[in-house]
């Protein structure tokens, strides 16, 4: 997948465009749904398929003390989009101009950019401009002037209420990794670079990746049954997320990845972790003994739960 970080670069692009836009964070099965109605389109007429989306939030730059935790950040949206088989994707810096620009305006700077331009899908819920004052319909009015058609993907629900990246967060928030993860079309990863820690897990017998999770959603604090994908490798895992209060207690919230039967040097590169399944809640224990074998019956369980999941596959 190509990836631009400047709007005018599609001017390269020759082919017809057909162009997802959204911010897209989770690419869930909603999303999915908006990008398959721009890959139709772009397979009929011979096109590529592109995806517009913005960094950061657009609630980071306007209301920042509303900003949501994402599900995807940046790096890991565009490996996921990647994954929907488009060719390229343009990650647009959301900041104050962008977002004093009218609709028209907007679709002015995207027309401009894209001379190859013929359709465009989003989903019913769009908006864009100022104050999110353009919606489906005036897209629709303003492009379609132009010649461009415009795609609106309609919603897609699971348990009878449609799918939304807040409603995701929520569930995750909440602990249902199993709504989340149905409604993502997979587990739920967080990503993030393995930093240097209090090496704690080491000196139990049980080494930790400490994964830096900055600004992503995250379960309840508990001991899980996890992946670890680094390097394009997936690793069993067990992970605990908390504040290691049998070690040094933290003042923030610690994810520390235990990778079974892994021996390698993970300082500084970037680990995705995987939520498979919930073990256990976080506690204290009376000396580090103690704890070791309670991370000792966690690995074993971890080992079963991920054994089953894996003769569940396809």
């Amino acid at each position: 997948m190509k990836t631009l970080r400047n709007i005018a670069a599609l001017k390269k692009v020759t082919r017809p465009v057909s162009l997802a836009i959204g911010f897209f964070d989770g690419v869930h099965l909603g999303h999915a749904s908006v990008i398959q109605q721009a890959r139709v389109v772009a397979n009929d007429g011979g096109g590529e398929t592109w995806v517009l989306t913005f960094d950061p939030h657009p609630r980071v730059v306007l209301q920042p003390e509303t900003a949501p935790p994402l599900l995807s950040p940046s790096g890991r949206k565009l490996h996921l989009l990647d994954e929907q088989g488009v060719d390229g994707c343009v990650l647009m810096t959301f900041n104050r101009d962008l977002a004093s620009q009218s609709p028209a305006d907007f679709l002015d700077l995207l027309r401009s950019s894209s001379p190859t331009l013929t359709h465009v899908a989003v989903g019913r819920n769009f908006h864009f401009g100022h104050d999110r004052a353009g919606s489906p319909a005036l897209l629709s009015e303003l492009l379609g002037a132009h010649g461009i058609g415009v795609r609106v993907a309609d919603s897609v629900s699971w348990d009878g209420t449609p799918i939304s990246s807040t409603r995701i967060r929520h569930a995750i928030h909440g602990g249902d990794l199993t709504a989340a993860a149905a409604m993502l079309g997979r587990h739920y990863t967080v990503s993030g670079v393995v930093e240097h820690g209090r090496q704690g897990g080491r000196d139990l017998g049980f080494p930790t990746a400490n994964v830096k999770h900055e600004h992503q959603v995250l379960p309840p604090h508990g001991v899980y049954a996890a992946t670890a994908s680094s390097a394009g490798y997936d690793h069993p895992a067990v992970l605990n997320l908390g504040c290691r209060p049998s070690i040094e207690e933290s003042q923030e919230t610690l994810l520390e990845v235990h990778l079974l039967d892994f021996e390698g040097d993970l300082y500084g590169q970037e680990l995705n972790v995987t939520f498979r399944d919930y073990l256990r809640p976080e506690r204290g224990f009376s000396d580090s003994r103690a704890l070791a074998e309670q991370i000792s019956r966690d690995v074993e369980q971890a080992r079963r739960v991920l054994l089953a999941e894996t003769r569940k596959s396809p």
